[in-house]
């Protein structure tokens, strides 16, 4: 037989010391088996008193971390830390779900409507993947994402960051940016290469022009400036030949041996 030894009382739960071992147990299980001091149990009413005792205590703390949503996968890994069987997991899950504590669908719902104006379709598949929400509910509720209107707000904010770099390069930074953001590299290319307007180089390329000379004109001769610039001008992403217009169209502020 299993003999109580000592009960000590806590706020929610009794520190019961049986013969074998310390055991948490709530008042309902206190006074289900009248858990008294010198008490005895066999050991299959023990068992009893302990798994029931480990329910509704995982039960508690669950229902604590219920209070904001979460997903299915989310409370079985915080249970398995709190050291649950699997099979007081797989009974609390039921429940949960049958009252509608644990919903994956209104889950992914919420997840892609808070985040719908700033990421894509890959990022909420990998971060709800991660969540432990399965492939059919996540394909489900991203079927009508629309990509196309974040991608355009988003790059109509990206591009303010854009300073005296070429188109070409704006366009490669914005597919770049916007891959990392989660959308569709068909959607992303389908608005920047076919429906998106810049402005033209010329003015771009002049305040690259001015903002490397500032930078280089008092470490380099004349003629290591140029060709100084006309490197950094490339690097920049302009063409060859917007690079050599500019340069033409700057001549009278080089020295004439620059040319020769």
């Amino acid at each position: 037989m299993i003999k109580v030894l000592n009960i000590t009382k806590k706020p929610k739960y009794y520190i019961v010391l049986f013969t074998n071992e310390e055991l948490l147990v709530p008042l309902d299980i206190m006074y289900k088996y009248n858990i008294k001091i010198n008490s005895e149990y066999n050991k299959t009413t023990y068992e009893l008193i302990k798994s029931e005792s480990s329910f509704l205590y995982l039960k508690d703390l669950s229902l604590k971390k219920l209070k904001r949503l979460i997903t299915t996968e989310e409370l079985k890994t915080y249970l398995e830390k709190q050291g649950a069987t699997q099979a007081i997991i797989k009974q609390l899950i039921l429940d949960f779900t049958n009252k509608k504590y644990l919903d994956d669908n209104l889950y992914t719902k919420l997840f892609i409507e808070s985040r719908k104006h700033s990421n894509g379709p890959t990022y909420f598949y990998n971060k709800l993947k991660e969540k432990g929400i399965k492939d059919f509910i996540i394909y489900e509720n991203l079927k009508d994402f629309d990509e196309e209107i974040p991608i355009i707000n988003l790059t109509k904010t990206k591009l303010k960051s854009y300073k005296a770099i070429s188109n070409n390069e704006i366009k490669r930074k914005l597919k770049t940016y916007l891959l990392t953001k989660g959308f569709t590299y068909e959607k992303i290319s389908n608005y920047i290469d076919y429906n998106l307007e810049l402005k033209s180089e010329k003015a771009e390329i002049e305040k690259a022009y001015l903002k490397i000379r500032k930078t280089y004109e008092k470490k380099f001769s004349d003629k290591e400036l140029f060709y100084k610039i006309k490197q950094k001008l490339y690097e920049k992403g302009f063409a060859k030949e917007v690079i050599e217009e500019l340069l033409n169209n700057m001549q009278n502020f080089w020295h004439k041996t620059i040319f020769l």
